[in-house]
């Protein structure tokens, strides 16, 4: 079921978020167990337009769940709350503290 709102939700975002914003990315859908909550994260290739974007997102919530409630087969359409996917920065502050012990060797 993530994996299917990931890419229906992509599919939106492609199709109704404008490209002036850099390429938007679906990293992962996390639902609650009983399906009524899905925390999205996103990653933004542009990093300035992060906060517009995920401002963007929520302001789009009713139609993103409008657009998957016609699309799912489920009683409910999860409640969406879009995150920052921070994995990348995660990855980044990672090899840089690694770089400085090579270097400091």
């Amino acid at each position: 079921m993530a994996e299917f709102l990931k890419k229906e939700i992509s599919e939106f975002i492609r199709e109704n978020v404008g490209e002036q914003w850099g390429i938007i990315t679906v990293m992962a859908v996390i639902l609650s167990e009983d399906l009524k909550q899905a925390k999205v994260y996103i990653s933004c290739l542009e990093e300035q337009n992060k906060e517009k974007v995920l401002k963007i997102l929520a302001m789009k919530i009713p139609e993103i769940q409008h657009f998957l409630g016609r699309h799912l087969q489920l009683r409910y359409t999860p409640k969406i709350n879009f995150v920052p996917d921070e994995s990348i920065e995660k990855v980044n502050k990672i090899e840089e503290l690694l770089k400085r012990i090579k270097d400091g060797s």
